[in-house]
C-alpha cells in the first residue's frame, strides 16, 4: 500500500482495498495479489508501468474474459433496446426529481437513437456462472442428491405461508453442514447476484439455528441457481462523468417474517445518465424492530440506504 500511495493514490473511504488517483483519474483494486485497474484510457498503460517499476506484477491484462475474484467481465457493444431502456429510466428520473423533463415513451427512444449512440456505448458484463454451478454441486454433496433430481425454480424464495408452522421449529437435515452452502452463494450474490440477497441473508442468520423450513428455502434457492445459473449483471457506459448522477433506489416489505413481524430493507445503487446505467451496490437487511406500518418499514428502509450506501458514495 506505500508503494501505492506513493505513486499518488488514495485510499476510498468506506471501500477497503479501492484506491483513487484524482490526477490521473484513475482507481485501482488490490485484493493480495489480485489488481484491477479502471479509468482514462490514455493513463492506464504508464501507471502500470510504475506500478510495475515498485512491485513484481504480472504484464496487464484486457478486461475482456479475464476472471477477478471468481468474477468473468465481458465487454461488447449494447443493443439498441438497452439504450432505449436507459434513456427512459434517465428521464423519468430526472421528471420524478425536477419535472423538468416529459415522460418518454420507448417508441420516441427508438426514434432518437443515432449510429452515434451505438458507436459511443459500451455493455459491461459480469458473470460468476462457474461459481454458481460450484454451489449446486456443494450442495448435492451435502444433501446426497443428484444435479439431475433438481427441479427447475422460477424465484428464489419460498414464502412463509407455504411452510406449516412445525416446521419452523423442528431441526434440519441439513444442519451440520448447511453454513458450507449458504456462505458460498453469499459471495455470488454480494458480486453480482442480487437476485439471491434476500433469501441467502434470511438464511445465513439462522445458520446456528437450522430448521426444516431453512432446508426448504435452501432447496428452493438451489433449484432456481440451477436454472439460471447464467444470469449476469450488465453494465452500460456511454456518457461522459459529468453527465451521469447516482441514483439510489430502496424500498422495504412490511412484517414480512412470520415468526417476529419484523420487515426488511432493501437498496441498489447505480450511476445512470441518458446512455449510461451501472450497478454499483445493493444490500437486503432486516430491520431490528417491528415497524408499525409500511410506511414506517420505508423510512427505516430509506434512512439505512442513505447512511449505509448513499452518504459514502
Amino acid at each position: 500500500h506505500n508503494h501505492i500511495k506513493s505513486l499518488g493514490f488514495v485510499a476510498v473511504i468506506g471501500w477497503e482495498c479501492l484506491f483513487m488517483h484524482v490526477q490521473q483519474q484513475l482507481f485501482l483494486s488490490i485484493y493480495v495479489d489480485d489488481f484491477k485497474m479502471a479509468g482514462k484510457a490514455e493513463n492506464l498503460g504508464p501507471m502500470w508501468k510504475k506500478i510495475g517499476a515498485l512491485i513484481d506484477l504480472d504484464p496487464p491484462v484486457p478486461l475482456h474474459g479475464t476472471t477477478y475474484l471468481g468474477c468473468t467481465q465481458y465487454e461488447t457493444e449494447p443493443r439498441p433496446e438497452d439504450l432505449i431502456w436507459c434513456r427512459k429510466m434517465h428521464n423519468d428520473l430526472i421528471h420524478a426529481v425536477t419535472s423538468n423533463a416529459t415522460p418518454l415513451e420507448s417508441a420516441t427512444g427508438l426514434a432518437a437513437l443515432t449510429d452515434a449512440d451505438l458507436a459511443n456505448c459500451r455493455t459491461y458484463f459480469h458473470e460468476t456462472t462457474g461459481h454458481s454451478k460450484l454451489c449446486v454441486d456443494k450442495y448435492c454433496e451435502v444433501a446426497q442428491v443428484e444435479r439431475s433430481s433438481l427441479k427447475s425454480a422460477d424465484t428464489p424464495c419460498l414464502d412463509d405461508h407455504q411452510i406449516p408452522m412445525q416446521d419452523f421449529d423442528t431441526p434440519g437435515a441439513l444442519t451440520a453442514n448447511a453454513a458450507n452452502v449458504v456462505l458460498k452463494v453469499l459471495y455470488s450474490s454480494r458480486v453480482v447476484r442480487a437476485d439471491e440477497l434476500w433469501t441467502v441473508n434470511q438464511l445465513a442468520r439462522l445458520v446456528t439455528k437450522w430448521t426444516v423450513a431453512c432446508d426448504k428455502r435452501l432447496d428452493k434457492l438451489i433449484r432456481y441457481i440451477n436454472t439460471h445459473d447464467d444470469f449476469v449483471l450488465q453494465s452500460i457506459v456511454g456518457d461522459k462523468a459529468e453527465d451521469c448522477s447516482l441514483a439510489l433506489f430502496c424500498d422495504a416489505s412490511f412484517a414480512g417474517d412470520l415468526q417476529d413481524s419484523k420487515s426488511t430493507s432493501g437498496a441498489y445503487m447505480a450511476i445512470f445518465g441518458p446512455r449510461t446505467f451501472v450497478p454499483i451496490s445493493w444490500f437486503c437487511k432486516k430491520q431490528t424492530a417491528v415497524s408499525h406500518s409500511s410506511t414506517e418499514a420505508e423510512v427505516l428502509s430509506m434512512d439505512t440506504a442513505v447512511r449505509m450506501e448513499g452518504l459514502p458514495a
